[in-house]
């Protein structure tokens, strides 16, 4: 559609005509946004819902997704049921999230990767789905894993004068504290711990807080750290393929951390395990082995306690055939891992937290150049920070969604 300007009509001073094209240009400048994936009856009502066009980009091209018509949607049996129908956030295609029947039903949970179209109120006696039935849920600004590109955010911060050659990074984010949120970065047998000056934003200065703690005593050469989301529990992966887990005294205060006894190894499967991540409630554990790029899958039984981790008999070959670090998003739905060629690598996964299900969607050049990227981490869902291991120094890059 041709872009329209909005102009405000003036019933006193417009003449019928001017008015009247005014209000024709401004419904049409509305309905480039507003029209956007909307949800309404069908011509003559049925059991299906159609959604009008819309658009969706990755951040290089724009698609035009064509209007959909639902499949038919089966009335309740016995009590009646809400519906929600969703939209994926990367392809646009449209999917319906059945309820469950109740005297008092609600909404199904909106499902991981997908945005919110439309709830459809049904009752035992519905033959035709009408407007009056459909409460429209779109919202302007989407999911933050919905992914378009990633740019570099203009914030390096060099931490040679502490870590020198960082290994791995992790993050955790201290809802308590009123301080920044919590950096940690391996180097040598060592993490350090720092803050960035402003809490939730990424910025300078970027302040070591002379917290550390020296993990020899499991092995002499950790690969890759993590810490759980409420900041009481840190892991270690060794060079011996084993993750250790330690315990936080104080949450998110690296110096209070000591071995909880517990561990879990990943040799039947990885054999060079170069990074592990877990998903957002610590219910699954992925190992990347450096040697084939594969990333193996595990459950643990009792989430965040690595003892009870199992393999899942589900892994992927990222293809690239030389992943250092991976993280995954909250919602399961993206996995990123930057490369030795320091390039960012970004992963759909069809099924949340499903590694089985990652198909690659996107590479982007960091700008550390003739560095050596070494792990990755994400923080707030909004940025990636990526540690390098030759410029002694860590990068902060900008995740744009739509």
């Amino acid at each position: 559609m041709v872009a329209k300007t909005y102009e405000e009509p003036n019933y006193g001073t417009d003449s019928p005509d001017v008015y009247k094209g005014k209000l024709d240009q401004n419904a049409a400048a509305h309905n480039l946004i507003t029209g956007q994936f909307a949800p309404h009856e069908a011509s003559t009502p049925d059991m299906t819902v159609l959604i009008d066009s819309a658009r969706v980009s990755d951040g290089v091209s724009v698609t035009v997704v064509a209007q959909q018509i639902t499949s038919v949607i089966t009335a309740p049996v016995t009590n009646p049921r809400i519906d929600r129908i969703v939209i994926d956030a990367l392809t646009g295609a449209y999917s319906i999230v059945t309820g469950t029947e109740s005297v008092s039903p609600v909404a199904p949970d909106i499902t991981a990767g997908k945005n919110a179209c439309c709830q459809i109120a049904l009752a035992t006696s519905t033959t035709a789905i009408t407007n009056s039935l459909i409460t429209d849920e779109r919202v302007l600004l989407t999911r933050k894993d919905s992914l378009q590109f990633i740019t570099y955010s203009g914030r390096t911060e060099d931490v040679s004068s502490t870590a020198v050659n960082p290994q791995s990074l992790c993050t955790a984010i201290d809802q308590a504290s009123s301080l920044a949120d919590a950096f940690f970065i391996l180097s040598g047998t060592i993490g350090y711990q720092y803050r960035s000056a402003i809490k939730r934003v990424f910025t300078g200065p970027f302040n070591y807080q002379s917290k550390s703690f020296n993990f020899s005593a499991q092995n002499a050469s950790p690969q890759s750290i993590r810490i759980s989301n409420d900041g009481s529990k840190m892991y270690m992966l060794g060079l011996d393929d084993v993750v250790y887990q330690y315990t936080l005294s104080t949450p998110y205060d690296i110096s209070t951390c000591s071995y909880a006894s517990l561990s879990f190894s990943l040799a039947t499967q990885s054999t060079n395990t170069g990074s592990i991540c877990f998903n957002n409630d610590g219910s699954k554990l992925y190992a990347l082995d450096a040697n084939n790029s594969i990333v193996y899958q595990y459950t643990l039984s009792t989430s965040w306690d690595v003892s009870s981790a199992a393999y899942d008999s589900l892994s992927v070959n990222l293809g690239n055939n030389s992943g250092n670090g991976i993280i995954l998003s909250a919602d399961g739905r993206l996995l990123f891992t930057v490369d030795d060629a320091d390039v960012i690598i970004v992963f759909e996964l069809s099924s949340a937290n499903d590694i089985s299900t990652a198909v690659e969607l996107k590479r982007y050049p960091t700008i550390s150049g003739a560095g050596f990227s070494t792990d990755i981490c994400l923080y707030l869902g909004e940025f990636l920070i990526i540690a390098d291991l030759s410029l002694d120094d860590v990068s902060c890059y900008n995740i744009i969604s739509n």
